[in-house]
């Protein structure tokens, strides 16, 4: 994270499944908590666009929420941006499918549930970064760049002060 220039001590993994994520930022001394669907080893369960509503979640605050391939199940966008404002202390990192138009993001990840304004129009630089600030109003953006012709995101937002 230091490469990237985020600085922070804690860290909420969003989507962390078996807690590969949250052991590797750990090891990086990151205070690191990890959320998903089911219950695992340092798991807590929790819908991503419920944490608001999620009896320990709900009153934390992270210096960092991170995101690796979760975005497009997420079912309640809405839900996730008014909690994403309210724990997120400093920085949101996100990793995932993106491309030119929708109907592309479907058949290249058809398990995926949920298409959301800003994975389309990757490939128009403008276009992209206004729809990304559009939907995480609460935020400026640091990196934001895509990868395998079109169909990764990466992003980079800052909370704004």
């Amino acid at each position: 994270m230091e490469e990237l220039k985020i600085t922070g001590e804690s860290i909420l993994c969003v989507g962390a499944r078996h807690s590969s994520e949250v052991e590797f930022f750990e090891k990086k001394g990151f205070k690191a908590e990890g959320i998903d669907l089911f219950e695992a080893n340092k798991i807590i369960k929790c819908d991503m666009s419920k944490m608001l509503k999620h009896p320990y979640i709900k009153d934390q605050k992270y210096d960092i929420v991170f995101c690796n391939e979760v975005m497009e199940h997420c079912v309640d966008l809405d839900g996730f941006i008014k909690g994403l404002n309210k724990i997120c202390k400093k920085y949101f990192v996100c990793l995932g499918p993106a491309s030119k138009e929708k109907k592309e993001i479907i058949r290249y990840n058809w398990w995926d549930c949920s298409v959301h304004k800003f994975m389309i129009n990757i490939n128009n630089t403008e276009v992209y970064s206004k729809n990304l600030l559009t939907t995480f109003k609460e935020f400026k953006i640091v990196i934001n760049e895509s990868y395998k012709e079109g169909h990764r995101l990466f992003f980079i937002l800052e909370k704004k002060l």
